[in-house]
C-alpha cells in the first residue's frame, strides 16, 4: 500500500474531497487513476492498494475516505465478492469500478448492488473526471449504452456466456428465499449433497465466495 498527494494548478475546479482510496494492481492503470485522482481536488490524498488484502486494511485503518476507485479484477477478489466486503466494513463509502470490461450485464449487476459508478479504464481522462465530479456530488455513473441494452431474460450467465442450468437457477431461486439445503433438497426432491454440488457450481460460475453474494449478484434477474 502507498500513499501520495497530487499538486494542482487553482485553475481547475475542484469539488469537496480529502481522500481517494485507489485499489488496482496494475502499475499503469494505477499511475493514470492516481492522475485523475489528482484533478478532483487540491491536494487530494491518494492512498492505493494492490490486492484485496491491502484494501481492506487500509478501509479498517480509516474508514472516512471520500471515494474508492475499485478495479473488478483486483488480485484477492472474486467477481463482487471485494465490493461485498467493503460494505461490510463501510457501507457510506461511494465505490466506483474501473475495469476494461464492457459487458452490459456485469455493469447492470454493479449497479444493483448499489455502486455509484462503472468506468472503463479505457475512457479519457476528462470523461472520468467529469464522471468522478458526479459521483462525489450524489450522482451515478454508468454508461447509458449499457443501462439500456436488452437484458438476459432466460438465465444467468457467467462472464464468460455460460448459463446456468434450469436446476441450478431453481437452487438460485431457492436461496433467495433463505432456505437451507435441507429445505432446498426436500422441496426438489433430491439429495442434499446435491444441493451442495449445484451451490458450488453458482458460486463459481458467478465469481461469487458465499451465498449471500450470489443471491444479492442475482436479485436483478430473479425479480
Amino acid at each position: 500500500m502507498s500513499m501520495f498527494s497530487s499538486p494542482l494548478s487553482s485553475e481547475d475546479s475542484f469539488v469537496t474531497l480529502n481522500s481517494v482510496l485507489i485499489a488496482e494492481d496494475h502499475p499503469l492503470f494505477l499511475e493514470a487513476l492516481t492522475s485523475v485522482a489528482g484533478l478532483l481536488a487540491e491536494g487530494v490524498q491518494c492512498v492505493t492498494a494492490e490486492d484485496c488484502a491491502s484494501m481492506l486494511a487500509a478501509i479498517e485503518g480509516d474508514d472516512s475516505f471520500d471515494l474508492l476507485l475499485l478495479d473488478y479484477f483486483l488480485p484477492g477478489s472474486q467477481g463482487f465478492g471485494a465490493l461485498m466486503d467493503v460494505r461490510a466494513k463501510a457501507p457510506g463509502m461511494p465505490v466506483v469500478i474501473v475495469s476494461s470490461l464492457n459487458d452490459a450485464d456485469i455493469i447492470r449487476q454493479a449497479a444493483a448492488l448499489g455502486v455509484a459508478g462503472f468506468l472503463s479504464k479505457s475512457a479519457r481522462r476528462e470523461d472520468m473526471v467529469a464522471a468522478l465530479k458526479t459521483v462525489l456530488a450524489g450522482g451515478t455513473c454508468f454508461p447509458p449504452e449499457a443501462m439500456g441494452a436488452p437484458r438476459k431474460t432466460s438465465r444467468l450467465e457467467d462472464d464468460h456466456g455460460e448459463p446456468l442450468t434450469p436446476r441450478q437457477m431453481e437452487v438460485l431461486q431457492s436461496m433467495a428465499q433463505g432456505k437451507s439445503n435441507k429445505e432446498i433438497a426436500r422441496d426438489l426432491s433430491i439429495s442434499q449433497e446435491t444441493v451442495k454440488v449445484h451451490v458450488s457450481a453458482i458460486l463459481r460460475r458467478l465469481g461469487c465466495s458465499t451465498r449471500t453474494q450470489a443471491v444479492m449478484v442475482a436479485r436483478d434477474y430473479l425479480g
